[in-house]
């Protein structure tokens, strides 16, 4: 399994920033661009400590069925 870096863009950016950010890390890294729609500091921290969530019980399920392939 990959490591990952997730990228938060700055007020006015975008998630596709990420992709300037893939030269520093080699392969064994997925770079995600996370793109948050709140304009306050306190909205998107609640919205990405959901994504982060998910992600935690996406990387969750790959283990367990990798676990038995």
């Amino acid at each position: 399994m990959k490591n990952v870096v997730i990228y938060v863009h700055g007020k006015g950016g975008n998630a596709e920033e990420a992709n300037h950010y893939k030269q520093f890390f080699d392969d064994n890294f997925e770079i995600i661009g996370f793109d948050y729609k709140p304009l306050t500091p306190c909205d998107a921290k609640i919205e990405f400590i959901n994504y982060s969530a998910n992600l935690n019980q996406i990387a969750k399920a790959v283990q367990y069925y990798q676990h038995y392939l």
